[in-house]
């Protein structure tokens, strides 16, 4: 993907809901914008 393009990922969750953080362990790529907040809603 380019960068600062946008994505959508549809995961179903079974018992699950709210926010976590989705990031690469890789703390340069982290700081490259892998790294953000995903929101688990009904």
């Amino acid at each position: 993907m380019p960068p600062r393009s946008r994505i959508t990922i549809r995961q179903r969750f079974a018992d699950f809901t709210g926010r976590f953080v989705f990031h690469c362990h890789v703390l340069v790529h982290e700081d490259n914008g892998m790294m953000a907040e995903v929101r688990v809603v009904r």
